[in-house]
């Protein structure tokens, strides 16, 4: 599968060649597969100059927002598969994995905090009956989302 890379100011991302950009406003991107069994959202956050906003203050209220966000969506459980925090100097990250199995749907999301800018990765399988063949499709999207 090939991938294009998009890069922005202030994040960069891998989607396969094929998505379309579906954006239909400048607060939120998403891109979304051919079939429209997929989809991604990117959503940055950019804090003003005056003092630096705590980051993982930043990441754990996102991670709060997200959480949230699932009890909107509808029926049946999510159950988080996977929730990992990087740290780094500069920034800190986490990858966090929610599975529907009742509606098969699956949501991994990625969050990235640094001293002026939280960026949001939020990936979306519609149709994922196959939980490790949707995590495996995405996984080079969401290792390739990053801070620049």
């Amino acid at each position: 599968m090939d991938f294009n890379r998009i890069r922005t100011d202030t994040w960069s991302l891998s989607i396969p060649s094929d998505w379309i950009d579906k954006t239909e406003d400048d607060s939120r991107l998403y891109f979304e597969s051919p079939d429209q069994t997929m989809g991604c959202y990117v959503t940055v956050v950019v804090f003003s100059n005056t003092p630096t906003h705590d980051m993982h203050q930043r990441l754990a209220s996102g991670k709060e927002i997200k959480i949230r966000s699932l009890k909107r969506i509808g029926e049946g459980s999510w159950v988080c598969m996977t929730d990992v925090e990087v740290e780094s100097e500069s920034q800190v990250s986490t990858v966090v994995d929610h599975y529907n199995e009742s509606r098969n749907y699956r949501i991994v999301d990625k969050i990235v905090a640094n001293a002026k800018t939280t960026i949001f990765l939020s990936c979306h399988d519609y149709y994922c009956e196959d939980y490790l063949k949707s995590k495996e499709f995405f996984s080079g999207i969401v290792d390739s989302f990053e801070c620049v």
